[in-house]
C-alpha cells in the first residue's frame, strides 16, 4: 500500500546565527519530514511579497491579520523537499526581522 503524504505547512524563517553574531543570509524552512534545514526558493519569496502588496502588508503590520483566504490556498505555495521530495505547503508570510528596529 502506498502511503499518502500531505503537504506540511512551514514558514519561511530568517535566523540569528548566534556563532556569526548576525542574520542569516537566507531565508531557511525546515522540512518535516526528513529534518533538513533547507532555502526558501526565490519563485516561493515573489509569490509572498505579490501578496503582501496586493493587502499592502507593512513592515509592522501582521500578515495573519491582513491576507485573506486566497493567499492560505495559492497552489504556487506547494513545493517539495529539495532534500526528500516530501510536500510542503508554505505559509503567505515570513519571518524576518533583520533590518527592523530593535533587532539589528
Amino acid at each position: 500500500m502506498n502511503e499518502v503524504k500531505y503537504p506540511l505547512i512551514v514558514t519561511p524563517v530568517r535566523l540569528w546565527l548566534f556563532d556569526n553574531n548576525d542574520w542569516d543570509a537566507a531565508l531557511t524552512v525546515m522540512c518535516g519530514w526528513c529534518g533538513t534545514r533547507m532555502v526558501v526558493k526565490q519563485d516561493i519569496l515573489d509569490v509572498i511579497e505579490e501578496h503582501y502588496r496586493a493587502h499592502q502588508v507593512g513592515p509592522d503590520d501582521s500578515p495573519i491579520e491582513k491576507l485573506d483566504d486566497s493567499c492560505w490556498e495559492d497552489p504556487r505555495l506547494l513545493q517539495p523537499c529539495t532534500n526528500c521530495g516530501g510536500p510542503l505547503k508554505f505559509n503567505p508570510f515570513k519571518v524576518d526581522n533583520k533590518g527592523r528596529k530593535g533587532y539589528e
